[in-house]
């Protein structure tokens, strides 16, 4: 009985041109999604008008001196189910009768955002229910005094699940 052998078909052109089409192919189709992802995920708009922006930055920095001077404190607790605000003055007495606004956003999309309104439940302590989902979130605090005083504080909060 003689031994068969096999003979390994050759590399042609056909071959080459079919492992450049999936090479090229793959290559385009990630890039595609990434930039759809990209595109669809966040705008990357941080302000409406740049130079109206820059105008006014004198006069927010202004703002913040003012409010630093105030020696106001306004700690933010937040979890994925409510917004806590104590809102005490340089002396450390209760604000009371304050209108306060928490602007919640998340940091890589803007199809979260919300304004939450808080409640004052007792003296200087304001709170809301929200539903937040466990990730990173820009807190601003939006307070105004019952005097007409208005304040301003900033936060960075990473939610965890179950917090």
């Amino acid at each position: 009985m003689a031994a068969s052998h096999s003979h390994p078909k050759p590399f042609t052109g056909k071959h080459m041109l079919a492992i450049m089409i999936a090479f090229f192919g793959v290559i385009i189709a990630v890039n595609m999604t990434m930039a759809y992802l990209a595109s669809s995920s966040w705008t990357g708009l941080v302000v409406q008008n740049s130079y109206v922006a820059s105008q006014e930055f004198n006069g927010e920095l202004d703002k913040a001196r003012a409010q630093s001077k105030l020696g106001w404190s306004t700690p933010l607790m937040l979890s994925t189910e409510e917004a806590l605000v104590e809102a005490r003055d340089a002396n450390g007495k209760p604000i009371k009768g304050a209108e306060v606004i928490l602007l919640l956003q998340r940091s890589m999309t803007d199809r979260d955002d919300q304004a939450v309104t808080l409640t004052e439940v007792a003296p200087g302590l304001y709170r809301a229910a929200v539903d937040l989902a466990p990730v990173h979130w820009k807190a601003s605090l939006r307070l105004k005094a019952a005097n007409g005083v208005t304040y301003r504080q900033d936060h960075q909060i990473l939610l965890k699940a179950g917090e």
